[in-house]
């Protein structure tokens, strides 16, 4: 939810997380996914944040390619709990 918000400091958070212990890009996605789905707002805007957490711990490059692959494939089905 901290990437929902789009704050600064709740990025920054997240940065200090991942420097000590990195999170799986993998999973960020699909957290991603699930989170689209509770989000409030405009999605677009939920994207972008996410795409710029992407960029700030993972680098331009990789967050190009996660851009162009959640434009490209359908999200996954929800999953029931």
């Amino acid at each position: 939810m901290k990437v929902a918000r789009g704050l600064e400091h709740d990025l920054e958070a997240l940065e200090d997380v991942h420097a000590r212990s990195p999170f799986d890009l993998e999973t960020l996605i699909e957290r991603y996914y699930d989170t689209r789905t509770q989000v409030t707002g405009l999605e677009g805007a939920f994207t972008l944040s996410f795409l710029s957490l992407v960029d700030r711990l993972f680098g331009p490059e990789l967050a190009g390619r996660v851009e162009r692959r959640l434009e490209r494939e359908p999200p996954p089905p929800v999953r029931s709990v």
